[in-house]
């Protein structure tokens, strides 16, 4: 359990850890790709531990001070994969690429909700997930008929990973079309390891007489003639079984968890380092630069997940925006950060396109929703969103469920800002980062008396 109290000042410099999420995507495209991969730096948390003992029986994966060597299998690894859902990132392209790959993928607590998601969109290309129960794991797999198939029209941006992920696992081309550009770390992992990703808009001048129509009388022209679409293309049919080296980046998620913390006490500079730059990363910077937060950027190196740097925020009134968190998994990492960093804002915050929220168990927008209450905001909901009235009164709280490392480490610095002492469940915490607490020591002045 943590204790946490409140922070007059948040000054330093935070190196970021590497990031898991990205270890375990590396793992998995290089058991797809059935290649020699070295990873680093790589550092054995205990969550990172959890990954590798995840995948012991797909790959020999054995640790060299900070590098990872990675080396597929030769009989390809088991069939079957049980895999830790609640610590699982990007889990459609995850959960498609292994089905792709034949793989029975297991998990001890899988929703209800969220397998029929997955049902509904392995039919959309052209498959059937099938469901068994091994003892205390509910197992799914891909039946033996049907081909990939992509429709037409354009798809649901949600859906994008698990078309990719499918794609890859069966080594096939894949183009379709999306409304939305296609901003993810894939973009820059899957031409690490030589594969072909593109991102082609669809956009075309129209006549100038149909501008000035539309212009004149827009009403008269139909919305879907001005729509903007994509034309996303991957290409895995091509095989290089060349070793290869991947450079991982910061946690994106604990450099959201402490740009919270500044956001909340901003006196003092904070300055982290090692930080993902590409857009899929910068989620809770987009949401305060709503708030006419000016940051400070600098691009220092590339790794194989695109530009990392130095970041730092300048003072800022944190007032309610809304934000429309569409496609969900450019926001849905980041999300407890900017949910605290709402709740502490004056007005009125707005958060739309998440919907998918409620596929798992239990229900992912109700545990948020619980962390809004114990910092003493209000809350309202909709059907695809939350609505957050920021608090007025700024007391140390309790929060004893074990949530998520995003989640309770977000309600952690949220204490930074409160009266009185906060305790939070930190269990996910130290998973993800074992050194969480000293690092909280490092940049804080606390408050005495």
């Amino acid at each position: 359990m943590l204790e946490i109290q409140r922070a007059k000042e948040i000054k330093g410099t935070v190196v970021l850890p590497v990031n898991p999420d990205f270890f375990l995507l590396t793992l998995l495209i290089a058991l797809a790709s059935n290649r020699k991969t070295r990873i680093t730096p790589v550092n054995n948390t205990p969550l990172i531990t959890l990954f590798k003992e995840s995948l012991s029986n797909q790959l020999d994966i054995k640790q060299e001070g900070d590098t990872c060597i990675v080396s597929p299998k030769p009989d390809g690894g088991s069939s079957f994969i049980l895999l830790p859902y609640e610590v699982l990132p990007y889990r459609d392209f995850i959960v498609f690429l292994l089905l792709g790959l034949r793989k029975t993928v297991a998990f001890k607590n899988l929703s209800p909700k969220r397998l029929e998601a997955w049902q509904n969109q392995a039919a959309l290309l052209g498959f059937t997930i099938e469901s068994k129960q091994f003892d205390d794991a509910t197992g799914i797999s891909l039946s033996s008929d049907g081909s990939l198939t992509v429709p037409d029209e354009i798809i649901d941006p949600n859906t994008i990973h698990s078309c990719i992920g499918l794609a890859f696992g069966f080594r096939e081309k894949l183009s379709f079309l999306s409304d939305h550009p296609f901003q993810s770390p894939l973009r820059h992992i899957l031409p690490a390891f030589g594969y072909e990703v593109t991102i082609k808009s669809n956009y075309e001048k129209k006549d100038p007489l149909i501008r000035r129509l539309r212009f004149i009388a827009p009403k008269a022209v139909k919305k879907t003639e001005t729509k903007l679409s994509f034309t996303i293309s991957t290409d895995f049919s091509n095989v290089n079984t060349i070793s290869i080296s991947i450079d991982l980046p910061g946690d994106d998620i604990l450099g959201a968890i402490l740009f919270t913390a500044k956001s909340l006490v901003q006196r003092g500079q904070l300055i982290l380092a090692n930080v993902p730059l590409e857009p899929w990363s910068c989620a809770t910077l987009n949401y305060i630069r709503k708030m006419r937060c000016n940051e400070g950027i600098q691009e220092e190196r590339q790794t194989s997940f695109g530009s990392t740097g130095t970041a730092f925020l300048q003072s800022f009134k944190l007032v309610g925006h809304k934000m429309e968190c569409t496609p969900l998994y450019q926001y849905y990492r980041q999300l407890p950060a900017i949910v605290t960093i709402a709740t502490f804002a004056k007005g009125q915050s707005v958060f739309r396109g998440l919907e998918e929220l409620r596929h798992e168990t239990p229900d992912e927008i109700e545990q948020m929703l619980t962390c809004v209450l114990r910092m003493g905001g209000r809350h309202g909901e909709m059907p695809d969103g939350i609505v957050i009235d920021g608090a007025k009164q700024h007391d140390g709280f309790d929060l004893k469920e074990t949530i998520s490392a995003a989640a309770n480490g977000a309600c952690a610095v949220a204490g930074l800002k409160c009266n009185g002492k906060t305790y939070i469940e930190d269990l996910k915490i130290v998973q993800r980062w074992p050194s969480f607490q000293k690092i909280l020591d490092s940049i804080c002045i606390y408050k005495t008396g």
